[in-house]
């Protein structure tokens, strides 16, 4: 299956990057596409983005997680926040729409995420994954 792995904390994250490895270890597909720069509280928001006329995608490779046939798995850094970053995965931006948004995010009231946030109105089941920090 399809998974769409973001979070509000940005690409660096090494929550995400965990989130990444635990969807690639139960054999599903990640497709990672987070912000490329920090959304805490405020990422069910639809801009304003880095580029008015554009919204910037680079590719980011994931470190240390593999997919299951070896090679490395590679994300996008997104110049937009993790709701924008949703729509654009159900819109086909990073393939095919993924079947499911896991998002990962720190314990805090204040860092929603727009998988608990956006509304749900599709095929895709949303799942919040929080993580401990200290």
């Amino acid at each position: 299956m399809r998974i769409l792995v973001t979070n509000d904390d940005g690409i660096t994250s090494p929550g995400l990057h965990a989130l990444v490895a635990a969807v690639v270890a139960v054999g599903h597909e990640p497709i990672v596409a987070a912000p490329s720069t920090d959304w805490s509280g405020a990422s069910a928001c639809l801009g304003p983005l880095d580029d008015q006329d554009r919204v910037s995608v680079d590719r980011f490779p994931i470190p240390g997680v593999v997919s299951a046939d070896g090679s490395p798995v590679v994300g996008h850094a997104v110049g937009a926040p993790p709701a924008l970053i949703s729509m654009l995965a159900d819109l086909g931006g990073f393939g095919p729409p993924p079947a499911m948004v896991v998002a990962a995010r720190r314990h805090s009231r204040l860092s929603a995420t727009a998988a608990e946030d956006a509304p749900v109105h599709d095929r895709r089941d949303a799942v919040t994954v929080l993580l401990a920090h200290g």
